[in-house]
């Protein structure tokens, strides 16, 4: 008997539950057609509401503003960090190491790109930069490094690459 009237108050709480959801997205949906904005616009702004949380800074309160502005301090040094591996000091030189007597310099950062020049291992090349993206090359991770030697600018594997 215990768990018929268990079995049947759970029944009418899903019922109820379910029909108050079906109000609110209801709701949600007619507010979001009079307002003339997305349904998770409308959400975000009633939540905004509730939470206190806002996306402008003048509006925030100190505790919310503190972690708004670690998060953008956090944002700023992970693209300094991206930047500084990318950006050589300009007149950077490098050596040429490859297992290889030559290494190919080419027209664009792909294998695929037609090759510019050979350039003899153990050659000072001039580094310009790093290209931003990392792949992988025969199972080694690295940038393509943008060079200049014997009066052409192009591209190696960055790896085969020794900065000094």
């Amino acid at each position: 008997m215990q768990n018929r009237k268990i079995k049947a108050r759970n029944q009418r709480i899903m019922k109820w539950s379910g029909l108050v959801l079906s109000i609110l997205v209801i709701s949600l949906l007619l507010v979001s057609l009079f307002t003339n904005q997305s349904p998770s616009t409308v959400l975000k702004g009633l939540w905004g509401d509730m939470s206190g949380y806002t996306d402008d800074p003048m509006k925030m309160n100190k505790r919310t503003l503190r972690s708004y502005v670690i998060n953008q301090d956090i944002l700023i040094d992970s693209i300094q960090t991206a930047l500084e591996d990318c950006i050589i000091k300009k007149g950077q030189k490098g050596l040429v190491e490859v297992n290889a007597p030559t290494l190919n310099m080419r027209s664009q950062p792909s294998l695929s790109s037609n090759i510019v020049l050979k350039i003899p291992n153990e050659t000072e090349v001039l580094v310009n930069y790093y290209d931003t993206e990392r792949y992988y090359l025969d199972g080694v991770q690295g940038q393509w490094c943008n060079i200049t030697h014997a009066g052409k600018t192009g591209w190696v594997w960055g790896p085969y690459i020794r900065k000094y």
